[in-house]
């Protein structure tokens, strides 16, 4: 559900955009 509403957010191209900003967001999760 997240990834299709950053789909909706970010649109297609820039889905790695969204895939480096999830990166940053498990990152700084413990």
């Amino acid at each position: 559900e997240t990834l299709r509403k950053a789909e909706e957010i970010f649109g297609p191209d820039n889905k790695d955009l969204y895939l480096s900003f999830q990166g940053l967001l498990n990152r700084s999760m413990p």
